[in-house]
């Protein structure tokens, strides 16, 4: 079964004296090896091998899209705020230019 990594920052780092302090309980850096920062993370751990275990539990063989468009939600729940998708031009703007520029806002809690 694929598994993956559980930890979580909930904490911020905090600046004391110039210098950034490590948070305890955070996953930053959990997967850099020899000075090198990997960014790959959690996905390093996916291997033909966990792959091939993985395929052993499969029953029906159905596949499930989590693929959910952002403005699928129409009237979200609890009084929250939707979608907000602005596109603003550069020929009304300072800039002057001909190219235009998106501006996205939604609610997390959906």
């Amino acid at each position: 079964m694929l598994r993956a990594c559980r930890k979580v920052c909930i904490t911020i780092s905090c600046c004391r004296n110039g210098s950034f302090n490590r948070v305890i309980g955070c996953a930053w850096g959990v997967f850099d090896k020899d000075g090198k920062k990997d960014v790959y993370g959690t996905l390093n751990n996916i291997t033909p091998e966990v792959l091939k275990s993985a395929y052993t539990e499969l029953k029906d063989g159905v596949s499930v899209s989590l693929n959910w468009p952002i403005g699928a939600i129409k009237t979200p729940g609890f009084g929250r705020k939707g979608l907000v998708h602005k596109v603003m031009s550069f020929i009304d703007s300072p800039l002057a230019a001909h190219g235009y520029d998106d501006e996205v806002e939604f609610n997390t809690q959906w």
